[in-house]
């Protein structure tokens, strides 16, 4: 069973903000402990407070969920540049990763209010005509990520506290392994639940090794591709 339909996909500066956020929180354990190293801990606690500020007035309405939560967010980002500043203290810079991981998890969760969830919006917005029989498991996808998540926030502060020499390795690296583990597994059960396949030399070999047609699920799938390309238009 092999799809092509339309779809719709992240803007161009969407993707660019995304991808921009995704280098520069992967970069933050390496950049902050080499800056750390050069200029001292004050001046980059300074220089980020700085930014910090501007983020207050910048994209302010651009986030999903409630602009307080977003500000609540970020004053608690300024308060813990503050606090390196003024104590000369490492550990609040080290903090900064477990506060956007517990944030991701928060964010997560709350996608979950009535019926919703932030795997199943990221589907539609990739391509809008996924079927509703999708959402149970976008919810429970949702909520696998919401525990890695927070799980990533407690070992990420624990780390800060107690081996601060192990935080860099497990917040610049072992963390990413972890979840492409985890992005891994789930894409494979996916796949075998669901059985819906695109056009990836991929999802062609799946296609013959796990065909739509000997599940209940993968039946379903291709009824409903079936019924789209008919309703779009589309060669079946």
């Amino acid at each position: 069973m092999v799809s092509q339909g339309p779809r719709i996909r992240p803007s161009p500066p969407q993707l660019l903000a995304a991808l921009a956020g995704a280098v520069v929180f992967a970069a933050y354990p390496f950049a902050v402990e080499w800056a750390k190293a050069h200029f001292g801990i004050r001046p980059v606690a300074g220089v980020l407070f700085v930014l910090g500020l501007a983020s207050l007035v910048v994209n302010r309405d651009s986030l999903p969920g409630p602009r307080s939560l977003w500000i609540a967010v970020r004053l608690t980002f300024l308060a813990l540049l503050a606090i390196a500043a003024i104590a000369n203290a490492s550990l609040p810079l080290l903090a900064i990763p477990s506060l956007v991981y517990l944030v991701l998890s928060g964010a997560f969760v709350a996608s979950l209010r009535d019926g919703g969830s932030a795997i199943g919006s990221a589907a539609r917005l990739i391509h809008p005509y996924v079927p509703d029989f999708i959402d149970p498991y976008c919810r429970k996808v949702t909520i696998l990520w919401a525990l890695l998540f927070a799980a990533n926030a407690v070992a990420t502060a624990a780390l800060a506290l107690f081996e601060p020499a192990l935080w860099k390795v497990w917040t610049g690296g072992f963390v990413y392994l972890a979840m492409a583990v985890v992005s891994a597994v789930e894409f494979a059960v996916r796949k075998a639940w669901f059985r819906h396949y695109g056009d990836g030399p991929l999802d062609r070999l799946l296609a013959v090794l796990l065909p739509a047609e000997n599940t209940w699920q993968g039946r379903r799938s291709k009824e409903h591709i079936t019924r789209m390309r008919r309703e779009l238009g589309i060669e079946p």
